[in-house]
């Protein structure tokens, strides 16, 4: 009978030494597991922010050139009408006879 208590405490221990590895070797995937979703939230996160900064930069790129259409097709716009005003021929003769009866008639 001692012997049956002595090999049921050794297979105790020996069943307590396996719980204690297996808690280790869970602490340790625990970890692992950790430091690989670290670093793939890393990864993300930068490729994220790539991403972000050139959607950024080609948007402004974009509104950039657009401006410069804007500026540019206004100026030649201004330009044509400026030519236009000034190749308009000039009737004074009409101009002051219209003055005279919208100012004094």
């Amino acid at each position: 009978m001692e012997e049956n208590i002595e090999d049921n405490i050794d297979i105790t221990r020996h069943l307590l030494e396996v719980e204690n590895e297996a808690g280790q070797m869970l602490e340790e995937a625990e970890k692992e597991a950790d430091s690989i979703v670290a670093a793939a939230r890393a990864e993300a996160e930068g490729e994220f922010k790539r991403r972000y900064a050139d959607s950024v930069a080609e948007l402004d790129a974009k509104e950039e050139k657009d401006r410069k259409d804007i500026l540019d097709g206004h100026g030649k716009l201004m330009d044509e009408y400026k030519q236009f005003l000034l190749s308009a021929r000039k009737d004074l003769a009409a101009f002051n006879s219209l003055l005279e009866k919208l100012l004094y008639a």
